[in-house]
């Protein structure tokens, strides 16, 4: 070993003073090379009744591999100095209990606190000695005295020597003309390894710098060089990632862009109808107001409430869906059930109006949120009905795909130019009436959407207009 120390020491994950806990009690040993005396072992499990379970490894780098990887449960393990180093710094080493271990006060000082250990936290010195030479004088006829012999042609193939490389380097070093070459490999090995070291930093300070740029704004994109290796790895990932990043930070500007659009149309909707309220107010201040007119204005006081109360409970609902909070609740209906729910609010205002209203649904089966869904083609023929001329229609079929509903009126139907932005929020068309304010077309999209449908707007040739509303079977 090169006047190394070999040293006694605990598994992290042992009892530290040596004894194992285990019912049957059995300490577990292990040893690189034959250490122990197998008469030592002997001699404890008669003393104690403590069974030794003994196991040797080829090498300290044999022996932390077993470790390390799980293969093994130790409670005491004699590796070398070096090798215990390695094995406190990460943190595979229990610490000694001193009071169990009387005798370690008879080692010598110069055995004790060494660089590996400074405080014999987790070693006791075991064994100590120097890597020679040994030779059988009867078959080698001049005295060995250089390490110089373990290169002798005359030698060859009779030499052996312990299986560790570090001894092996070691004792080519002394030897001249091996040392230089070693030294040299080593100095090539060096230079090698310092330039590549030196060639990473200077890449790792490029995608610093580069990084750096990006989050001042001073750059777009990072591209990955055509190189490979982990750092090529590396500059792609960051590359990605800058890409993720702006993707973003340009949807939250565009959110940021829709929820101030949206605010301010928000707002001009509920200002024309608090304008409205406004003035009705304070007509009805005036004291030389007649009963009727009074009364009158009551009633459109009324008016103006219900629409904003309907506005404000729209918006709340679109904002739900916005924000994607609503859970919808699919349950099995049948069309003529969910154009009879839809209906029903509509029946007093088309027969003020005069509309004669149509439906043409029956057993139709389909799944969805009925409230919402409700609400939905709600909204489609309370359009109708603003629009109609005498009568508004609703047809229903099922396909092996999806379930139809089909809304016609007898109207002037849509502008052509109008069809493209007709289910836009807060879009009012050329013939929109006062109290249309852009939102329920919107709202019944966004509904039949989110529930794995469709709707979509567009003239008869013969004069009015359709909409077509599908609850589809499976994902489209």
């Amino acid at each position: 070993m090169g006047a190394g120390l070999a040293a006694c020491v605990l598994v992290v994950t042992l009892i530290v003073t040596g004894r194992s806990a285990r019912s049957d009690r059995v300490v577990n040993v292990c040893s690189w090379g034959e250490y122990i005396d197998e008469s030592l072992i002997t001699q404890f499990e008669e003393e104690t009744g403590i069974r030794v379970n003994y196991q040797t490894a080829e090498s300290n780098e044999a022996l932390y591999s077993l470790i390390k990887m799980g293969g093994a449960d130790f409670d005491v393990i004699v590796p070398s100095d070096y090798m215990i180093a390695r094995l406190i710094d990460e943190d595979m080493l229990a610490e000694l209990d001193y009071s169990h271990i009387p005798n370690f006060d008879l080692i010598a000082d110069t055995y004790k606190n060494l660089s590996y250990d400074p405080e014999n936290r987790y070693t006791v010195p075991y064994t100590w000695g120097t890597l020679g030479i040994i030779y059988n004088t009867t078959m080698v006829s001049q005295p060995i005295t250089s390490w110089s012999a373990m290169f002798d042609p005359q030698y060859a193939g009779q030499v052996l020597m312990i299986n560790n490389s570090r001894d092996a380097l070691a004792a080519a070093l002394l030897y001249p003309i091996c040392g230089l070459l070693t030294l040299g490999l080593g100095a090539v090995c060096g230079a090698i390894w310092y330039g590549s070291t030196r060639r990473r930093y200077r890449e790792l300070e490029g995608m610093s710098r580069d990084i750096d740029r990006i989050l001042h704004g001073q750059e777009q994109q990072v591209l990955p060089q055509q190189e490979e290796g982990e750092l090529a790895i590396l500059r792609s990932e960051i590359g990605k990632m800058t890409v993720r990043l702006r993707e973003n930070a340009q949807r939250q500007q565009e959110e940021r862009v829709r929820l101030a659009d949206a605010m301010a149309d928000i707002s001009h909707q509920l200002r024309t109808p608090l304008t409205a309220m406004r003035l009705t107010l304070s007509l009805l201040e005036q004291e030389e107001l007649t009963p009727q007119r009074r009364l009158a204005l009551m009633r459109e006081l009324k008016k103006l409430t219900g629409r904003m109360e309907w506005l404000v409970e729209a918006l709340l609902k679109m904002a739900q869906l916005d924000a994607g909070t609503v859970v919808f609740h699919p349950q099995d209906t049948t069309a003529a059930e969910l154009v009879r729910r839809a209906a029903e609010p509509l029946e007093v205002p088309m027969e003020v109006r005069s509309i004669r209203f149509t439906a043409q649904a029956g057993e139709e089966r389909l799944t969805c949120d009925v409230p919402w869904s409700t609400e939905a083609l709600g909204n489609i023929l309370k359009n109708c009905m603003e629009h109609a001329a005498s009568w508004v229609q609703v047809t229903a079929r099922e396909t092996a795909i999806f379930t139809e509903i089909t809304v016609q009126d007898d109207g002037p139907g849509f502008d052509p130019e109008e069809l493209p932005r007709l289910f836009q929020r807060f879009y009012r068309g050329k013939n929109a009436g006062e109290n249309n304010f852009g939102i329920g077309l919107s709202l019944s999209r966004q509904v039949l959407a989110q529930q794995n449908g469709t709707v979509q707007a567009e003239n008869v040739l013969t004069g009015g207009a359709r909409f077509i509303l599908r609850w589809y079977k499976g994902t489209i």
